[in-house]
């Protein structure tokens, strides 16, 4: 008995194996692409419709506001001068103050804790503890060389658990230069 082996061609297999898998390939890239294309397409409506309910939006409100516009009055030159100079001048009143409380907060000394700011028009009181007096009277003395600050003054000053100190300012609102 010879031994014959048995010769089996598994090329024609493999071949058919390869043609089956390139073509789910290729059947999955043209899904993929139509799946893609089919969203973009969605995306691009869906814009277009919210674009066009924002312009429809735009021009209700652009309509509403032209029926209640006020009519414009025709003003005397003077009293344009006038407006123009009380609306400046509360602007720099307005720029001083801010000047003056950012300053109050940003240069108080790290051992220093500030309790209460107040302002009424002019006036601003500040009230505040530090560990020791001489940083209140340095701070003081620093908030003196501040120009949107004419004056500052030590009212009362007293020690308990740290050094509390009350000093009271007032608002220059002359620098033009803030």
């Amino acid at each position: 008995m010879g031994s014959k082996l048995l010769s089996i061609n598994l090329l024609p297999w493999r071949e058919i194996q390869a043609k089956r898998r390139r073509r789910r390939h290729q059947i999955i890239g043209l899904l993929g692409t139509v799946l893609g294309m089919a969203i973009l397409i969605g995306l691009r409506f869906s814009v277009s419709s919210m674009n066009y309910r924002l312009s429809l939006q735009s021009q209700a409100l652009k309509n509403e506001i032209r029926q209640f516009a006020l009519p414009v009055l025709p003003y005397p030159k003077n009293s344009m001068n006038h407006d123009m100079a009380m609306i400046q001048k509360i602007k720099v009143r307005h720029e001083a103050l801010l000047v003056t409380l950012i300053t109050v907060g940003k240069t108080l000394p790290t051992r220093c804790q500030l309790l209460a700011l107040k302002q009424w028009k002019d006036i601003f009181v500040l009230s505040g503890r530090c560990q020791a007096s001489t940083l209140i009277y340095l701070y003081l003395q620093g908030l003196k060389q501040v120009s949107a600050i004419q004056a500052v003054t030590l009212q009362n000053i007293h020690s308990s658990h740290g050094v509390f100190f009350s000093a009271r300012g007032k608002i220059s609102y002359e620098n033009k230069h803030i």
